[in-house]
């Protein structure tokens, strides 16, 4: 049970690095555009995350929250 629950937080950490990317910010600029250290941003990411920061992060880089939830569609999107 807590090994799939670290695999979900790894996945959702993965997607929302994805979706930076996909909209061409990266974790400094977010940590910036957020008013937040750049470390603190990174565990913020890392870490269990609230819907809060997610609306934040989303309403941030101009993208519905339910971008982040699309598993591996980012990803995808990005190679083609």
């Amino acid at each position: 049970m807590e090994q799939e629950r670290n695999k979900e937080k790894f996945s959702m950490a993965e997607e929302i690095k994805a979706v930076l990317k996909k909209h061409g910010i990266n974790q400094k600029q977010l940590a910036e555009r957020l008013g937040r250290s750049y470390v603190g941003t990174k565990k913020l990411i890392a870490r269990d995350m609230h819907l809060s920061s997610l609306v934040a992060i989303a309403n941030d880089i101009g993208c519905p929250v339910k971008e982040f939830f699309e598993v591996g569609e980012t990803e995808r999107e990005m190679k083609t």
